[in-house]
């Protein structure tokens, strides 16, 4: 079977009818060619997409509108170009059984899907896509994503969210977000929205700053990362699963002509800003790190803070008092400049924050485990760690 080329994108605007696309034994691959980066448009309700095993669809994507549906079952989306792979709109449902989104780029947001409607992920995978916010998926107000299985991996933003940008709602049944890159903030998982962890893994994830030498002078002396597994400052709840893996680093090389630096790195596992609030209520944060390095100014500093987490101040649980009252920190590492918390760290003044009911910290390298010198936090009832 030879190769497809679409002159222009297909719109399906007939209601109620149902298309699947097969390789049929074979590998069918659909070119967009060069004007065209949507291959298919679902324009009408009750128009379903079924994508099987052997398809491709290469370098043009599918937009999915109001009331119609996107099923892929074993197909490939791949080079995609100044887009999102797959935009799903508000009422419309894309379900991934299986398959992959990867090698796609988008000016905006989503590097593999944009999603503002239904998005069930069963299996399959999301990879090495690229985006300013959420390199794999970007989830808007409104949308919800259910990952039941499948991995999102290796994909770069250059603001937010290597793997995730949420302002909707997500929830983390199983699989794995892991390997993703952020430029700043959240290298697993960006949230401003409802994010539900209830098994799963965010693992080995980065958010990097590194200014080096050639690019101080254009770009200032101060870098801030923060969230290498999860920046939230929103809703998240942990229920289960392991965040692991983590890293959160800030660099900044030498320039003689920029005398203050600042190297800033916070919560290597997660980071819970102003306004978030981070609930914990089992599973594992462990191992994870925050780095920070600069190199000779008159006026520099390195801070490296949070290991496992860095409740900032204002966030809820830190603001409330809440309770950290399951699950584990352990091998979480802080180092460079000046350092603190390699298990929690917590930026706040006045109100107590407490690890209660059997929550373990062990094996955590810095100068405290817990750092106390902002807050009275507190160990209670089985609390275990040293």
């Amino acid at each position: 079977m030879s190769d497809i080329s679409l002159p222009s994108t297909i719109t399906v605007s007939a209601p109620d009818t149902n298309i699947t696309l097969t390789g049929s034994g074979t590998k069918r691959v659909v070119h967009g060619g060069e004007t065209v980066n949507r291959s298919f448009v679902l324009a009408a309700s009750g128009v379903s997409l079924t994508l099987d095993t052997g398809v491709t669809l290469e370098g043009a994507g599918v937009r999915v509108t109001s009331g119609a549906a996107l099923v892929l079952n074993g197909a490939a989306i791949t080079g995609v170009d100044s887009t999102s792979a797959v935009l799903v709109n508000k009422g419309g449902t894309f379900t991934m059984k299986d398959g992959s989104i990867s090698g796609n780029t988008s000016s905006s947001g989503g590097g593999g899907v944009h999603n503002s409607g239904t998005f069930i992920m069963e299996s399959g995978s999301i990879s090495d896509n690229t985006s300013s916010h959420g390199g794999g998926v970007q989830v808007l107000v409104g949308g919800t994503f259910t990952m039941k299985d499948g991995s999102i991996e290796s994909n770069v933003s250059t603001y937010g969210g290597g793997g995730v940008y949420n302002i909707g709602t997500f929830t983390m049944e199983d699989g794995s977000i892991s390997s993703n890159t952020s430029t700043y903030d959240g290298g697993g998982v960006y949230n401003s929205g409802t994010f539900t962890m209830e098994r799963g893994s965010i693992e080995d994830n980065s958010a990097s700053v590194n200014l080096t030498s050639s690019t101080v002078d254009s770009e200032g002396g101060t870098a801030d990362s923060k969230g290498g597994g999860v920046y939230n400052r929103g809703d998240f709840t942990m229920k289960d699963g392991s965040i692991g893996g983590n890293e959160a680093s800030a660099s900044v090389g030498y320039s003689p002509s920029v005398t203050y630096v600042r190297a800033y790195a916070y919560g290597g596992g997660v980071y819970n800003a102003e306004g978030g609030t981070f609930t914990m209520e089992g599973g594992s944060i462990s191992p994870n790190e925050v780095s920070a390095s600069v190199e000779y100014a008159t006026d520099a500093s390195a801070y490296a803070c949070g290991g496992g987490v860095y409740l900032d101040s204002g966030s809820a649980i830190a603001k409330t008092g809440g309770i950290i009252n399951a699950g584990s920190f352990s091998r979480t590492t802080a180092s460079g400049g000046n350092t603190g918390g390699a298990a929690v760290y917590v930026n706040c003044t006045d109100t107590p924050v407490r690890l209660e009911n059997d929550v373990e910290v062990d094996h955590n390298l810095t100068k405290a485990a817990a750092d106390t010198t902002k807050s009275s936090l507190t160990a209670e009832n089985g609390w275990t760690g040293e």
